[in-house]
């Protein structure tokens, strides 16, 4: 019994194989690169004027910033980190059609007045673009949005989640201190 040469094959031979382990790895590293890097964007007033409903918290690009939708839909939801030269607030990502994005112009945003004027220094004029840089939010970031919620109510309600989490941490460490004492 002879080895047949036509049983190996390289990665080379499998074009798909080789799309497959290249997306596979830009989806292990999406997280990593921001969605928007040091990009003009402007504020989007139909929040403003009550032609668009926004909840605290959340912050809105237009759909086509993500072509696939499978990534659309692994990033609708998240918790996003959006910095400009003046300050850093926290989001909620979701997508909206009405919202330009392209080439041909600064893409829009749709976000709550008080993360606007964090972002632009307090400043009142609106139809200025502001450059901004919008990453996902890492994990040890995750403390921080408890605080750093828009909403009053739902700060407090973080705030005290943390609290409690600290609080069994603590009661968890003194109990093994205790035991091995």
């Amino acid at each position: 019994m002879g080895i047949s040469l036509n049983t190996f094959h390289s990665d080379w031979d499998y074009p798909d194989l080789i799309d497959n382990k290249i997306r596979k790895r830009q989806e292990e590293t999406s997280h990593m690169k921001p969605i928007i890097e040091n990009t003009p964007v402007r504020f989007n007033k139909s929040a403003l004027n009550g032609e668009a409903v926004l909840s605290a918290g959340y912050f809105a690009f237009s759909w086509r910033i993500f072509p696939a939708e499978d990534e659309r839909r692994r990033q609708n939801g998240k918790w996003f980190k959006i910095s400009s030269a003046t300050g850093t607030i926290f989001r909620v990502l979701q997508f909206s059609s009405n919202l330009r994005y392209g080439e041909n112009w600064d893409p829009e945003i749709l976000l709550d007045y008080s993360g606007w004027m964090k972002l632009n220094s307090n400043s009142s004029d609106l139809g200025v673009p502001i450059k901004l840089t919008v990453w996902r939010a890492r994990w040890y970031q995750f403390p921080w949005l408890a605080v750093a919620h828009p909403d009053p109510s739902q700060r407090l309600a973080n705030c005290v989640a943390l609290l409690s989490l600290a609080l069994g941490a603590l009661s968890l460490v003194l109990t093994i201190w205790a035991m091995l004492r």
